[in-house]
This record gives structure tokens, C-alpha cells and sequence, in this order.
């Protein structure tokens, strides 16, 4: 179980998060659903420990939540210059010896004699997820990872996350795209004004989508009636 209890963060003399509060539990994917500007990247960077709390308290499993609990997959992965591919795994894999690298890159077909840095968006997207699957954490943040990756590759992420799950992973996954997240989650927490206004269940996510459609619709009509 992953319990995250009133983080508060932010950047400056500002609070970003203002007493962000949810559970996870083993083996669930869990979404955070946020506009863009809402914290997201911000929580994500607590858990990670990029970025200090100013207060609330994380676990998991009944202890401190720390960064070897933790594999992320940052939105716009970043490699350094003059390591190819294959030298990033295999530095990742060091403790890992059932990670094979050629049978996973199988199913991306990346160049991995390639210096990573001169991939495209998508490749560098695919190499951080080969790279956080051959940690093999127990827990995994997965920031838009569905962002930059055509719709071949869309499709293998969602079913590696799926598989993922399976085997006992908690995962949390946020996405700009509503529809990805009710693809694939067992759960999606709604970050507003810094703080977890909701949590739904799978079975309300048909009322989820309606809420926040009409939601952007009444502000987006007022505007409208004011321009035509």
C-alpha cells in the first residue's frame, strides 16, 4: 500500500500541493488527473525526492517512502551525451540479472547502438520505459508516458502497464489524455487547487468524464456568448 498524507510543496514562498492525500494499493494502477498547472509533476517530483515537502508524511509498505521503492518515467526523458542505448540499460540492469535486454528491446526495435541523446521524443520514451522496467521497483510514476509515442507504441505501453500490475507493481500514471486513464486504471484521484478533491472508483468513471465535460463546457460557453 502506497499512502501519501497532506503534502504540502511548492516552489518560491508559494505552495504548488496544499495537503495532497490518497492511497494506492499493491497492484493497482492508480491515475492522477489534473489541467495542466494543477501539481502533477510537482507531486511526482516529491515522491521521487526531487523536490523536499514542506510537510505530510509518505509509506509505503509500512515504512518511509524512499527513492529505492521508486522507478520514474519522467515526461521528456533526459540522456546524457555519448552513452549509447544499450550502455544506459546496462548500467540500469546492474542488479537486475534476468533483465534481458535484447528480448525486451524486441518490442520497440530500438537502436541501441544509437547514442540515446540523438533519439527522437518517442525513442527516448521508449528507452526510459525499457530503462524503469530493468530496475524492477516495486513502485512506478509514470508521468504522461503516453505523450511523444506513436499509436503502435501507445498501444504496447498500456499493455506492458496492464502487465505490470499483474505482477504486483502499484503504479501511478497521470495523462492529459482522460481517455487513456479510463482505459487502463483501476482508480483516478482529481488534483485541483493543490489538493485530492476526489477519488473515483472504476464504476464512476463514465460520471467522471461527463463531470469534467460539462465542467470546461460552462466556462468555455460564457466566454463563447461574449464573443458571438
Amino acid at each position: 500500500m502506497l499512502n501519501i498524507d497532506q503534502i504540502r510543496a511548492g516552489y518560491g514562498e508559494g505552495d504548488v500541493l496544499k495537503g495532497v492525500s490518497f492511497t494506492a494499493a499493491t497492484a493497482e494502477i492508480h491515475g492522477i488527473l489534473g489541467v495542466n498547472g494543477s501539481g502533477k509533476t510537482t507531486l511526482f517530483r516529491v515522491l521521487n525526492d526531487w523536490l523536499p515537502k514542506r510537510a505530510g508524511r509518505t509509506a509505503f509498505s509500512n515504512e518511509e517512502l524512499k527513492g529505492y521503492h521508486i522507478g520514474f518515467l519522467e515526461t521528456d526523458p533526459y540522456f546524457y551525451p555519448y552513452m549509447k542505448g544499450k550502455e544506459y540499460l546496462g548500467l540500469l540492469k546492474v542488479k537486475n540479472e534476468d533483465y534481458n535486454i535484447d528480448a525486451w528491446n524486441a518490442i520497440f526495435d530500438l537502436p541501441l547502438d544509437q547514442m540515446a541523446d540523438e533519439y527522437s521524443t518517442g525513442m527516448k520514451k521508449k528507452l526510459a520505459l525499457l530503462g524503469l522496467l530493468a530496475q524492477d521497483r516495486p513502485v512506478l510514476i509514470l508521468d504522461e508516458p503516453l505523450s511523444g509515442v506513436d499509436i503502435e507504441s501507445n498501444v504496447k505501453f498500456q499493455e506492458i502497464i496492464l502487465r505490470l500490475r499483474e505482477s504486483g507493481k502499484t503504479i501511478l500514471l497521470s495523462s492529459h489524455m482522460l481517455g487513456a486513464l479510463t482505459a487502463i486504471c483501476d482508480k483516478i484521484s482529481l488534483l485541483s487547487g493543490g489538493v485530492i478533491t476526489k477519488t473515483y472508483q472504476k464504476e464512476e468513471f463514465s460520471n467522471l468524464e461527463e463531470l469534467i465535460t460539462a465542467q470546461i463546457k460552462e466556462g468555455l460557453d460564457q466566454q463563447l456568448d461574449e464573443l458571438f
